[in-house]
């Protein structure tokens, strides 16, 4: 069953990393279109999709697939956040130790040492 995401069509040459997640995550949750997924890893392992989001109603699929990801290598992982409670950047009234996306990303290399599951 196509979904009807809009990828690119023909033969697609590229990281081995995104055929491994995405015929993990098609082994353990057969719903999920592993020639599609692959395409989008692509191009998530390639930087093309900044950034990549993935959407689901079943947290085991999201927790697979940022495990798969971050066991594949040369991706860094962010911990577990609720966006209710976890800021995007610090403001100038907050303290220095609020947590926030922004300096936790600068901490792990700013986005040049790979790509980055949360």
């Amino acid at each position: 069953m196509h979904s009807g995401v809009l990828l690119p069509e023909g033969a697609w040459v590229g990281d081995a990393r995104a055929l491994a997640v995405a015929e993990a995550m098609g082994a353990k949750f057969p719903f999920v279109e592993v020639d599609e997924l692959k395409k989008i890893l692509e191009c998530y392992f390639a930087r093309a999709l900044a950034p990549a989001v993935v959407v689901s109603r079943d947290v085991g699929v999201i927790r697979y697939l940022v495990d798969a990801l971050f066991a594949s290598g040369g991706v860094h992982r962010l911990p577990a956040m609720n966006p209710e409670e976890y800021k995007m950047m610090r403001s100038l009234y907050d303290p220095r130790d609020v947590p926030n996306l922004r300096e936790d990303i600068l901490a792990l290399g700013g986005g040049k040492g790979g790509p980055f599951v949360a």
